[in-house]
């Protein structure tokens, strides 16, 4: 049944994992040889901790962890003492890569993005008046004034309205 696998969250990894294995598919073509282990790591520090401790950890050349937390900073502290590098490919937060020279993150944080939007947004648009529309019903509410304040430092024109009607408003008739 499709929705009992949904429910096990195992599962949302399974893409990930799909499109690594892609990537591995090419870097082999190319001639570079991959040994790849993979384990199934949940919330359960003890279980990270037995695998940290099998002898073939100590050689890994990448280790790449879609881990909670507890266990990434686990991982972590190993990996910086065996200088090995770990990718965290899913993660946002800045402070993951703090003081280890041996984590990398993906993800760029929230502020990153923003700061990128606005940037894009200046180079493209910087003679336009931009209008940011805000809509209640998302999480993420404090994002449209984070990209008011990075267009504002960029001297780029911004304006935050409240949903779509007042947008529209907004909007010039003669453009």
């Amino acid at each position: 049944d499709p929705k009992e696998l949904e429910s096990v969250k195992s599962f949302q990894f399974l893409p990930f994992y799909e499109g690594f294995l892609i990537a591995l598919d090419s870097l082999k073509k190319s001639g570079i040889r991959v040994k790849l282990y993979v384990y199934d790591v949940d919330k359960d520090t003890a279980k990270t901790k037995q695998i940290l401790r099998k002898p073939e950890m100590r050689s890994m050349d990448l280790i790449v962890g879609l881990l909670y937390t507890r266990n990434f900073q686990l991982v972590a502290d190993f990996a910086k003492k065996n200088k090995i590098n770990l990718v965290n490919p899913v993660s946002e937060r800045s402070e993951l890569v703090n003081g280890n020279p041996y984590v990398f993150k993906v993800q760029p944080s929230k502020k990153g993005r923003l700061a990128a939007v606005a940037a894009c947004l200046a180079k493209s648009y910087d003679t336009c008046q931009i209008i940011i529309i805000r809509n209640g019903q998302y999480p993420d509410r404090d994002a449209p004034d984070q990209v008011k304040k990075e267009c504002t430092n960029l001297g780029l024109p911004a304006s935050i309205v409240e949903g779509q009607e007042a947008a529209i408003a907004k909007l010039s008739k003669s453009k």
